[in-house]
């Protein structure tokens, strides 16, 4: 069964920003310490968009309402299989919370990615690519 994963982009207009987070840097994982996208795996028998609700609970705490992050009605903006032969389901959303709002369980840190700097940064898992794409349909907001 081919493989399958999830991620998120949290997009903040105001900031022109995606929310990433660095990964930890630890030589037993793959990409030690470089930003990825929020997200992660999908179950074989589950829904990507049940998937990527479930990880944003177990990846993000909300600090706002003492609970795990809820993520609400996230977009499909792209289904693709990657160069590792994983098919990953990516959604954004809008959003307006400060990187303080949050805190990250899995990882080391939260950061936001302008759009300048995404041109820039290599991203885990070869997502620089759906960045910019992102980027680029976004350019007029």
């Amino acid at each position: 069964m081919i493989k399958r994963g999830c991620g998120v982009l949290f997009y903040n207009v105001e900031k022109d920003a995606v929310l990433v987070f660095r990964r930890d840097d630890k030589p037993n994982i793959p990409f030690p310490n470089m930003l990825d996208v929020l997200g992660g795996h999908v179950g074989d028998d589950e829904d990507p968009e049940v998937a990527i609700t479930r990880e944003m609970a177990e990846e993000l705490w909300d600090n706002r309402t003492g609970q795990p992050y809820i993520l609400k009605a996230p977009v499909l903006f792209k289904r693709y299989v990657d160069v590792r032969q994983c098919e990953q389901s990516i959604y954004w959303h809008t959003v307006k919370f400060e990187i303080s709002d949050l805190t990250l369980l899995e990882g080391k840190e939260l950061v936001w990615l302008t759009r300048e700097r995404a041109r820039k940064t290599k991203l885990a898992f070869e997502f620089e690519g759906v960045m910019n794409e992102f980027f680029e349909k976004t350019k007029n907001h």
